[in-house]
């Protein structure tokens, strides 16, 4: 018997042009589409299911991290309560692997659902297709990773989200949405009905749903973040925009080279299940001078030790290494605490002050004003501040008192420690930099301490 695809899909006038678009063999699409208006139903059921039956190969769906990927799309529903895996058609699925969150169809196609929070395992991976959905909160290193196999392979991308600020999401809309090669589409509430067949052509979401949401007291500006795509709100919820608004307007993000009459500082959130972030500083003539930035994952301490000797900054003029206090955290196993294994690396840290995070964010927000950023290599730094928000709660439609866990967080914790932990240099210029001034622990008999 003929099998349907899409599979219990029927497309909406406004989805229409994009599905036209892949099945015209187009290969790049990024869309900008309010909340609620059916963005990962379309890139799942009108997309990547018809590529996968015309195409044997990979197709991954990533979102921001796995937790999320499975509780929107792996155990979602669609209004009617129709599970979003029902697009796939029964006959067509020969394996279904709810650990690994993948449907594997007769043909040999697989769809898999990823978080892109751990964006390194997604090496040595050659999918056909990939979706990136709320694109505005993903590493957007995970891209970078993967672009190279799909440009090599013809395989084709599809990024979606709303739009949450000026930020990496922002700037790649901006880059591609005038190039032939790419399909880019903006839409609103006041752009989207229910007009396939069988619906009433009424507004996706209306300014009754929009009340409603006042009601139950959702803050205005996520409405004119989500429903109406206000890029001039910024990420709601983050705790850097504005901080970072104004480093860009008054120029403090920009080229900030090396200087070796200088010693460099060193700034870290040591993870071990999650990533490793360095910042690396220069305090020059009552200024901040942010000129580089590192994250690794699934490395040991002697793996960092080697990258830091080899980043191009003279090894003997790296002033002082900065970590938390739970450093000193004895880990089960080794019997050791990190700062020991440090030391037997070559590292040895000065311990930041231990303050309370919402007062280090606070510290965090003040420090911008002191610093520039090289803009180059500081980008994932950026990045990440720019992301760093609260965590919102779905059921009450406000946030909570804290930061939400994600890529994001290392970098913003580790700038954190930066800001608590930063003493201004002397007022005078620096003597120039020699063994014993820059590494003073080598000369253990200068009283250097390792506690503040």
């Amino acid at each position: 018997m003929p099998i349907l695809v899409p599979h219990h899909f029927s497309a909406r006038s406004y989805q229409v042009p994009l599905l036209r678009y892949f099945e015209q063999d187009g290969r790049r699409a990024m869309c900008a589409w309010h909340r609620r208006c059916g963005k990962d139903t379309t890139a799942l059921a009108g997309v990547t299911i018809p590529k996968m039956i015309d195409r044997v190969g990979l197709y991954l769906h990533t979102f921001p991290t796995a937790a999320q990927a499975r509780k929107v799309l792996w155990d979602g529903m669609n209004r009617n309560g129709m599970p979003f895996r029902d697009h796939f058609p029964p006959e067509l699925v020969a394996d279904v692997n709810h650990t690994e969150m993948s449907v594997t169809l007769t043909n040999g196609s697989i769809w898999q659902l990823w978080g892109t929070d751990y964006y390194d395992r997604l090496v040595g991976t050659n999918p056909l297709g990939v979706v990136y959905s709320e694109y505005a909160l993903q590493d957007p290193r995970a891209r970078q990773l993967l672009a190279p196999a799909l440009r090599e392979n013809g395989g084709c991308e599809l990024i979606i989200g709303t739009r949450r600020g000026r930020n990496h999401a922002w700037k790649l809309l901006q880059a591609v949405k005038d190039n032939p090669d790419w399909y880019t589409s903006f839409l609103s509430v006041r752009d989207t009905f229910r007009d396939a067949p069988g619906e009433d052509g009424s507004p996706v979401i209306s300014e009754a749903d929009i009340e409603a949401d006042r009601r139950d007291g959702m803050d205005e500006d996520l409405i004119e973040q989500e429903y109406f795509l206000n890029v001039d709100i910024g990420l709601v919820g983050a705790y850097y925009s504005k901080q970072l608004e104004f480093a860009h307007a008054e120029g403090r993000v920009t080229a900030v080279p090396y200087n070796i009459n200088y010693p460099v500082q060193t700034w870290w959130d040591l993870g071990v299940a999650d990533a490793t972030a360095i910042i690396f500083t220069q305090a020059i003539a009552g200024r901040v001078h942010v000129i580089d930035c590192f994250e690794a994952s699934g490395e040991g301490l002697p793996y960092y030790a080697r990258e830091i000797r080899n980043r191009g900054y003279r090894y003997d003029r790296y002033a002082r290494h900065h970590a938390p206090h739970d450093i000193e955290v004895t880990e089960w196993g080794t019997g050791k605490t990190r700062y020991e294994q440090a030391e037997e690396a070559g590292i040895f840290f000065e311990l930041v002050p231990n303050i309370p995070r919402i007062d280090g964010i606070n510290a965090g927000r003040a420090f911008f004003d002191k610093c520039l950023f090289d803009a180059e290599k500081c980008e994932p730094l950026l990045n990440a501040l720019a992301n760093y928000h609260k965590e919102f709660d779905e059921r009450t439609k406000i946030f909570r008192d804290a930061p939400a866990h994600d890529w994001s967080s290392h970098f913003a914790d580790a700038w954190r420690y930066l800001a608590v932990g930063f003493e201004e240099p002397p007022a005078q210029d620096p003597k120039p930099v020699t063994v014993e001034t820059a590494i003073p622990w080598l000369n253990p008999g200068r009283g250097w301490s390792r506690r503040r």
